[in-house]
């Protein structure tokens, strides 16, 4: 992976969440509550 320039907050906490924990990319969203209001939200097996 090359990064181009410092991550942020939020991407270092999502790259920690998917590599280290491996957490679903919907467990992410949740995890950082990124779904849209109102939109329903459902996540099967849990986090």
């Amino acid at each position: 992976m090359k990064l181009q320039g410092p991550m942020t907050e939020e991407q270092e906490k999502v790259l920690q969440l998917r590599c280290k924990k491996q957490y679903s990319f919907a467990a992410i969203a949740a995890e950082l509550n990124l779904f849209p209001k109102g939109s329903p939200c459902i996540i099967y097996g849990g986090l």
